[in-house]
């Protein structure tokens, strides 16, 4: 029996690795899986070091308060390396800690697989030799980051991204003030990014149903992840303003998709989702004082784009409202156009569409695939 080790620090992470272990159950092979990840990777049928819920924070002043849980799960990881040798370690997004990780690994001569790793071609630059020299396998999911790859001479390989065979495109509905329209939330998984983006998201539906007479035609679906913790706090303070607020569970996200006309979605994995559906959206990036200096003074980094569906493109088929144009006034203007101007909708529509299909076409390998290649020590051609 082959032993895999998988280090998915958060939610996002969770669900790739629970899909990993599905297609390789699905292979018929005979394979146990450990590590650390959450509630679906566990629901599957992995043993579990940590559960990712307790690794689920970001900013660098929340790692500083959660320095002992770090501490903690690092001793856990090492003692369990030190154990036992794994025929292959795969580590999944997290980089703070999964390079540390695969430093360590390295010196037993694990095979590691680096399945969505790090964005180096956003910032930290530095990574890429630790990429180079502490993995095996280097398995981005995005076609920006395999140009990127690919402009650098690092060996990686393209693999498919798993919402295109979870997610399916939505036909585009026709809207009217006459009948109901429905909204489409999703503020994040962590409880800074809701507090940052959530409040300013409801603003933005009072301030549209205000300005169209839409109060008893306007229905809310918030997406809550299984760490949103905080989420219900801040729909108390907006329910009185707004009639229908339903929240749905992650895992059922797929039933709001058919429902909305429309989404208001933060930045990440969530808004590529949305958008591989075919749900014309805009997408609002709020970040915390903090980030922002270093992210300007000590990295020094300059971006175009901050959601997934213009990288994928490379260019602009969705409205982002960033932090110079962050208010709830932006963000019910780019709704109201998104829902009542028929030819921008119809565009934006169009343009996701050939957006997933760039998505599709870059894919060279099925992540299964590679792992079953990887555990047997096969050639693979590198790109």
């Amino acid at each position: 029996m082959s032993n895999i080790f998988i280090i998915a620090g958060d939610s996002s992470g969770d669900i790739y690795a629970a899909d990993l272990i599905q297609r390789m159950k699905a292979k018929n092979d005979i394979i146990s899986f450990e590590g650390i990840a959450g509630d679906a990777a566990l629901k599957e049928g992995m043993k579990l070091w940590v559960h990712s819920k307790n690794l689920n924070f970001m900013g660098f002043w929340e790692v500083f308060k959660n320095y002992k849980i770090l501490r903690k799960t690092w001793k856990k990881i090492t003692q369990h390396l030190n154990r036992k040798k794994p025929d292959l370690l795969v580590l999944i997004d997290y980089p703070g800690l999964n390079l540390l990780v695969a430093k360590y690994a390295k010196k037993y001569n694990i095979r590691i697989v680096y399945y969505i790793p790090p964005q180096v071609w956003f910032w930290k630059q530095g990574r890429i030799k630790k990429l180079r020299k502490y993995t095996d396998y280097i398995a981005p999911i995005y076609p920006h980051e395999s140009s990127f790859f690919e402009n650098k001479g690092v060996p990686h390989f393209p693999v498919k991204h798993i919402s295109l065979d979870k997610i399916f495109i939505e036909q585009l509905s026709e809207v009217s003030k006459d009948k109901k329209i429905n909204i489409l939330c999703m503020p994040g998984s962590r409880k800074l990014e809701i507090d940052n983006n959530f409040p300013e998201m409801l603003s933005a539906v009072i301030n549209l149903q205000e300005r169209h007479n839409l109060k008893n035609n306007l229905e809310v679906f918030v997406i809550k992840a299984q760490t949103s913790s905080n989420l219900e706090e801040i729909i108390d303070l907006y329910k009185k303003d707004i009639k229908k607020i339903n929240i749905i569970p992650f895992d059922q996200k797929e039933l709001a998709f058919k429902k909305a006309h429309v989404g208001c979605i933060s930045s990440g994995t969530a808004c590529l989702e949305v958008a591989l559906a075919g749900i014309p959206l805009v997408v609002i990036y709020k970040a915390n004082l903090l980030f922002k200096i270093l992210l300007k003074y000590v990295y020094q980094v300059k971006f175009k784009w901050i959601s997934l569906p213009n990288l994928i493109a490379q260019k602009d088929i969705i409205q982002e409202i960033k932090e110079t144009s962050f208010s709830e006034n932006a963000i019910s203007n780019a709704l109201s156009k998104l829902i009542f101007d028929a030819k921008h909708r119809k565009q934006s529509y169009t343009s996701l569409l050939e957006m997933r299909s760039t998505l599709e076409k870059t894919a060279k390998y099925n992540i299964d695939d590679l792992i079953t290649l990887a555990l047997n020590k096969d050639k693979l051609q590198k790109l």
